[in-house]
């Protein structure tokens, strides 16, 4: 393998370097998921990372008709708005795939329902694909400016959900305030998590990440237990 498997390992490169290394790492982890299980899972965040993973796999000639396609969190807005994640990815993504995924293997949250419905009804068709103790091959997250990850948000109770795979919130800090969202419970049950931290004004947060804090923030509780996690990040975030 060219990304050998430690616990935790740290890429930094400029955007466009950066942007290959990630491209190579969801190759390989894809390959090997096909020929062993006959399927790629991924889930993917929102923010900038659309763009981001959109451009690195724009020059591989991806087949995506083994992928399985999910999303980390997700905004209980139209699916139609700027603001939906899984609108980033039809917008980003969907185009740069030499042979797109199956729309049937795209699973975008029902997002029509009432919150807590759609969060069950996400936990069930994570259950369907992936079984009864879901394993993603390959989960990226992005950071926000207060360390969160996915919709999960420092001091927030859901940091602390055992129970659920998939639960929502009514009171994200950050609008809009209704989201479902991955708990720490399946993020942590990857094979593989990957941050994707890019730009200047992460800088100073990414400093924070990889030094103790006290409580820990969101994105440090992602430590996949029997996974290999992966930070890339950009020479202007590096800090």
């Amino acid at each position: 393998l060219a990304f050998p498997r430690d616990l935790e390992m740290k890429r930094t490169a400029p955007k466009q370097e950066l942007q290959q290394q990630l491209g190579q790492l969801i190759q390989e982890i894809a390959q090997r998921a096909i020929t062993s299980r006959g399927k790629f899972t991924i889930a993917i965040s929102g923010g900038s990372l659309p763009t981001f993973l959109g451009e690195s796999i724009a020059p591989l000639k991806v087949d995506g008709g083994s992928w399985h396609i999910f999303f980390v969190d997700e905004r209980q807005v139209p699916l139609t708005s700027s603001e939906s994640n899984s609108h980033a990815f039809r917008q980003h993504v969907f185009p740069k795939f030499a042979n797109p995924p199956p729309e049937s293997q795209i699973h975008i949250p029902k997002v029509d329902l009432k919150l807590q419905e759609t969060a069950d009804d996400y936990e069930k068709t994570i259950r369907e694909v992936l079984g009864s103790n879901p394993r993603f091959d390959l989960i990226l997250l992005g950071i926000g400016p207060d360390g969160h990850t996915a919709s999960l948000f420092p001091g927030h109770k859901l940091l602390d959900e055992k129970e659920r795979l998939v639960s929502y919130l009514t009171d994200s800090p950050k609008p809009p305030p209704e989201r479902i969202t991955f708990t720490l419970s399946l993020i942590n049950n990857a094979e593989n998590d990957a941050f994707v931290v890019v730009g200047g004004d992460k800088k100073e947060l990414l400093g924070k990440v990889f030094s103790p804090q006290d409580p820990l923030l969101p994105s440090q509780r992602v430590q996949p237990a029997q996974g290999q996690l992966y930070w890339f990040y950009d020479a202007a975030a590096a800090p």
